[in-house]
């Protein structure tokens, strides 16, 4: 089984706990919310996808070395493997033969699960994730840390477990395919600078609302290297705020 297929079945098992915990036990949804909040800002937004993917912007070595470590508690993959497929997803971006998550070539349904196809990456588009000893060292280590994790949760409290580990990692897995989508479809936005060859992703309000500050794709996939991806007044951008407040340089 290799490691994506890995990924959508935990994904899969999460929501079906979720789904379970959230008619049994309707009191700690709120929990699961706070949760999902910062799961989705700090693991997936801000260590994954603005730090290790597109290395926009520079922090101290410990916290760098948090960062790195956070990669894990969203269940969304090694740091290897997420990398691998983001950063081949940006440089194909609405392709019609080369973008393997593009909406329009694999249908919308695939594409919210993120069944996408599979690919072959050159070294060279991950070639700092493998010169990083830590990177490498979750990548390998991946399925032992993770779990590691959820025992220690649901040892301290199955109530943890499901609503600080299960719910969150539901709703992440959700909401990528939110942002997979919605975005990419030019139905649900607008553009505020000028799109690369290919490309059809658009500033989507609605994604940002459902994904805590990810869906200003026009802007983002024009210029990726820009840890803020919301520029106008609206565009609220909660990741980009806590960049700045904590992990930043002076």
């Amino acid at each position: 089984m290799n490691h994506a297929i890995k990924v959508q079945l935990l994904a899969l098992i999460n929501i079906v706990i979720s789904i379970w915990a959230c008619f049994t036990y309707p009191e700690y949804i709120i929990y699961g919310v706070i949760g999902w909040a910062f799961v989705n800002i700090f693991s997936t937004n801000i260590a994954i996808h603005r730090f290790m993917s597109h290395r926009a912007f520079r922090t101290t070595p410990i916290k760098e070395k948090i960062l790195k470590y956070l990669t894990v508690i969203s269940a969304f993959g090694s740091p290897l493997s997420w990398t691998a497929m983001h950063r081949y997803h940006h440089r194909y971006s609405g392709h019609p033969k080369d973008d393997n998550q593009s909406p329009a070539r694999i249908g919308y349904l695939r594409a919210w699960l993120t069944l996408y196809d599979p690919i072959k990456v050159p070294k060279v588009m991950v070639k700092d994730i493998l010169k990083d000893k830590d990177y490498m060292f979750i990548t390998r280590n991946y399925w032992i840390l993770l779990f590691s994790y959820i025992l220690i949760l649901y040892t301290i409290d199955p109530m943890i477990g499901l609503f600080l580990f299960s719910f969150p990692c539901a709703c992440i897995y959700i909401t990528a395919g939110a942002f997979g989508v919605i975005p990419h479809s030019k139905l649900f936005g607008y553009k505020v600078v000028k799109s690369k060859p290919h490309c059809t992703a658009v500033n989507s309000p609605l994604t940002s609302l459902i994904s805590w500050g990810e869906g200003w794709h026009n802007y983002h996939h024009t210029i990726s290297k820009d840890y803020r991806h919301g520029h106008k007044w609206w565009e609220l951008d909660p990741p980009a705020w806590f960049i700045e407040k904590l992990f930043i340089k002076s």
